[in-house]
C-alpha cells in the first residue's frame, strides 16, 4: 500500500515527461493492485503486485528495467562516463505497444533478478530504482517515467554529471508485514476511533524512505529538459500533509457502543439503483462461478446511520446476510474479498473520507484504487484477506460500519457509492472459485 506522510494512499504519481522538453505527456502511476485485466497489460491473477499504469497517448516502443540501491549506487554514483539505463542495463526489457492502451506491469516483471530477500519481513521499506523509457515510434522522440530526473550535462547532479541526454528514474520503498490467521473474537466492543492504518499483511510502497501520496514524474524531453505545451492539463498533485508529531499516548477513551445488528432474515431484493453494474461491472479478472443480484448468496441490508455522530464524523452501517438460497451457485461460500464501487473522487481526495472501519467489530482498512470501464472512471474500495479474521464466515453474516468525515464530498453512503441511488458490490472467497454481485440502497 503506498503512503504519503504516515496516510494510506491509492498510488503514487509518476507523470511521463518528454525527454526533449521536459512537458508532461501521460499519467502514469505506481500502485499496489491485484487481478489486473489481461487485456491491459502483464497479467498477474490472484496476486498482490506493486505494479505501474500509464496510458499510452500514441504507438510507443516501451522500455523497463529494475535496479536495487546497491545496484543503482554502483552505476551512478557521481563517477565520470555515466549513461541512460537504456544503454547501459542489460537485461533492459521492450514491448511494443499501440496508442490508447492502458498498460499495467508489475515492476518486478522488469527484471529475472529475484529481489524477494531484500524485502525484510516487518522491517524498514526496501529502497528499488524502476525505470519505464518510452520512444515514439513516429518522431522517434523519447519520454521518461519519473520522479527524478537527470538533465543532460548536468555537472551538478550527484549521480550522473555528465550524461549526453536527458533521463528520470522513479525511487520507491517496499515493506511487507505478514500476520497470522485468528480466530474470531467473540463480539468484542469496537475501537475508540484510530486514523486509517495499514493492516498487517500488506504492501507497503514509500518514495525517499518517507510514506508518499503521489509522486510527481513527468515525462521529459532529453534535449531540452521542458515539457511539451501539447500535453494534457492534469490536476496538481495534493500537497502531503505533514506528518503529526508522535503524541505521548493518551489515555484510551471509552469505546462507542456498536451498533446493534439487525434481524438475521435476509433483506429483500434491491431492484433499482445501478443494476446494470452488478450484472456486467468486470470486478474479478477470473472466477470459476459468478452469481448476480437474481440469486446472491449473501444480500445487504438497508443501511443505518448516521450513527456515532461527532463534530468531525458520522457512522454508517449495513448487515451482509447469508440468503440461504438453495438456487445460489455459490450458496455457502466463505468472504474473503469485499468490493465497492465508489466515486472516483473518493479515490483521489486527500486525506480520504473513509477515518475507519470494522467488520463486526474488527478494525480494518481498505485498499482504494481506481478503474476505467467502457471509457468511464470508476473507483474501488476493497476489503481483502477478511478470511484471516474469519476463516468461517459467521453464521450471522458480516456487520461492517464505516466512519466517514463529515466535511468530505463523500461523507454520506450516497456521496461515496457511484450512481448515489445504490451501492454495487462484490464478494469472492479464497481462490476465486466463486464470485458474486449485489446492490444495496445508499440510504
Amino acid at each position: 500500500m503506498p503512503y504519503v506522510d504516515g496516510v494510506p494512499v491509492s498510488a503514487i504519481r509518476t507523470p511521463v515527461l518528454a525527454a526533449g522538453t521536459g512537458q508532461e505527456i501521460s499519467l502514469a502511476y505506481i500502485l499496489q493492485g491485484i487481478d489486473t485485466d489481461i487485456n491491459s497489460g502483464f497479467y498477474y491473477n490472484g496476486t498482490t503486485n506493486i505494479v505501474i499504469r500509464w496510458e499510452q497517448p500514441v504507438e510507443w516502443v516501451t522500455n523497463f528495467g529494475l535496479l536495487s540501491e546497491a545496484e543503482f549506487n554502483a552505476s551512478y554514483n557521481g563517477s565520470a562516463g555515466c549513461v541512460a539505463p537504456t544503454t547501459s542495463l542489460s537485461p533492459f526489457g521492450y514491448v511494443r505497444v499501440d496508442p490508447g492502451t492502458i498498460l499495467t506491469h508489475p515492476i518486478f516483471y522488469t527484471t529475472s533478478t529475484d529481489y524477494s530477500s531484500l524485502i525484510q519481513l516487518c522491517g524498514p521499506p526496501t529502497t528499488f530504482y524502476s525505470f519505464v523509457a518510452l520512444t515514439n515510434t513516429v518522431d522517434g522522440s523519447l519520454a521518461w517515467a519519473a520522479t527524478d530526473w537527470v538533465a543532460a550535462n548536468n555537472a551538478t547532479n550527484p549521480i550522473c554529471p555528465d550524461s549526453p541526454t536527458a533521463w528520470g528514474y522513479i525511487k520507491f520503498g517496499i515493506g511487507y508485514c505478514p500476520c497470522p490467521a485468528q480466530p474470531p473474537p467473540p463480539s468484542p466492543p469496537p475501537p475508540p476511533p484510530m486514523p486509517p492504518a495499514p493492516s498487517c499483511g500488506v504492501i507497503l510502497t514509500t518514495s525517499q524512505g518517507v510514506p508518499v501520496s503521489g509522486i510527481r514524474a513527468p515525462f521529459r524531453s532529453s534535449r531540452t529538459g521542458e515539457e511539451s505545451p501539447k500535453s494534457p492539463k492534469v490536476p496538481k498533485a495534493p500537497t502531503p500533509p505533514k506528518a503529526p508529531k508522535a503524541p505521548s499516548p493518551p489515555k484510551a477513551p471509552k469505546p462507542p457502543k456498536v451498533p446493534k445488528a439487525p434481524q438475521l432474515s435476509p433483506p429483500p431484493p434491491f431492484g433499482g439503483g445501478n443494476t446494470f453494474l452488478v450484472d456486467n461491472f468486470p470486478f474479478f479478472a477470473s472466477c470459476s462461478v459468478r452469481d448476480t443480484n437474481l440469486r446472491p448468496p449473501y444480500r445487504a441490508s438497508t443501511p443505518t446511520g448516521p450513527v456515532n455522530l461527532t463534530s468531525t464524523t458520522a457512522t454508517y452501517c449495513f448487515h451482509l446476510v447469508a440468503t440461504n438460497s438453495s438456487g445460489s451457485p455459490c450458496a455457502g461460500m466463505n468472504i474473503n474479498r469485499l468490493e465497492f464501487i465508489v466515486n472516483s473522487t473518493c479515490v483521489n481526495e486527500e486525506p480520504k473520507a473513509l477515518r475507519a472501519a470494522t467488520v463486526n467489530g474488527n478494525s480494518v482498512y481498505p485498499l482504494f484504487s481506481p478503474k476505467t470501464w467502457k471509457g468511464e472512471l470508476y473507483g474501488m474500495m476493497t476489503f481483502r484477506r477478511l478470511s484471516d479474521i474469519f476463516p468461517t464466515t459467521p453464521s450471522g453474516g458480516l456487520y461492517i460500519c464505516l466512519e466517514l468525515g463529515r466535511t468530505s464530498r463523500c461523507s454520506t453512503l450516497a456521496g461515496l457509492c457511484y450512481g448515489r441511488s445504490s451501492c454495487v458490490f462484490a464478494i469472492s472467497d479464497t481462490d476465486f472459485t466463486c464470485c458474486a454481485t449485489s446492490q444495496a440502497p445508499a440510504s
